[in-house]
């Protein structure tokens, strides 16, 4: 019976098999690197067809999407500081003494994407007696 040579890896990424032809009905899995992912447009199987073609013949990964490192407010500090986020990591968010987080601020913020849910809290000075 024919083989199928199997299809390319996408950059970025890995076929498995690798280097293993491949019968029809048989089926290469493609993974992407850490930190790349597979488009929308991809699929992570690709099917030898009785034609000796595969149903996707081309894979592709992209970045994953990350956030860049949380800017902390004014008069207060964010947790972690000064690192790339992957998409659901949070940041905490506080004020220093004397300061508290304003109505419209969130003591949480979320990596939607490439952008945080919170993206600019404020730290506003605690009331005193006059």
């Amino acid at each position: 019976p024919q083989q199928h040579p199997p299809p390319p890896p996408p950059p970025h990424g890995r076929a498995e098999p690798a280097g293993v032809a491949v019968r029809p009905g048989g089926q290469v899995t493609v993974e992407c690197d850490e930190g790349y992912r597979l488009t929308t447009n991809s699929s992570q199987v690709a099917i030898c067809l009785d034609s000796y073609v595969y149903d996707y013949p081309r894979a592709e990964c992209e970045p994953e999407p990350r956030c860049p490192p949380y800017k902390p407010p004014a008069d207060g500090a964010a947790s972690p500081a000064g690192r790339t986020l992957r998409v659901g990591d949070q940041v905490s968010v506080t004020c220093r003494p004397g300061f508290h987080l304003s109505r419209t601020s969130s003591p949480i913020a979320t990596c939607t994407g490439w952008a945080y849910d919170f993206p600019t809290p404020r730290c506003e000075p605690n009331p005193v007696c006059p």
